[in-house]
């Protein structure tokens, strides 16, 4: 089992501008053997200002909602946020709980004022990004 910090402190701000920048930023999830889910908070001018581990489950998925997403932002005073989960079995499709989720998910933080900008599940050998896929909405 691969353990990782859990509230890694950033170097320096890395700015958000395109999926592969959050990719890149939460890829080292792919080696978890159970499903985790990830936030990374962004500021005004889209720099990553924390990421925060969010749930935790097991193979088969882990339970997200609106509520453990939007916490974390909400104290932080996060502008967008970008949500991020591995999929243990390496496939990175996503399934119909995570087209229903993120759906729900981003009419939340419509009326929260704080922008969903991506999902991203990672997998063994790349990433799929909602928002690249248009299904953000």
């Amino acid at each position: 089992m691969q353990f990782l910090t859990l509230e890694p402190t950033l170097r320096e701000p890395e700015t958000f501008r395109c999926s592969n920048d959050a990719y890149k930023l939460v890829s080292d999830i792919s080696l978890i053997d159970r499903e985790t889910c990830w936030c990374l908070h962004l500021d005004t001018r889209l720099h990553v200002i924390h990421r925060e581990l969010i749930a935790m489950g097991n193979l088969q998925g882990a339970v997200v909602d609106a509520r453990s997403l939007f916490r974390g932002a909400l104290l932080r005073n996060t502008v967008a946020v970008i949500l991020a989960h591995n999929h243990p079995s390496g496939d990175c499709t996503p399934s119909a709980q995570d087209i229903t989720l993120t759906h729900q998910l981003y009419k939340a933080g419509e009326i929260l004022g704080i922008e969903l900008l991506d999902h991203i599940i990672v997998g063994a050998n790349g990433y799929y990004s909602f928002a690249d896929s248009q299904q953000l909405k």
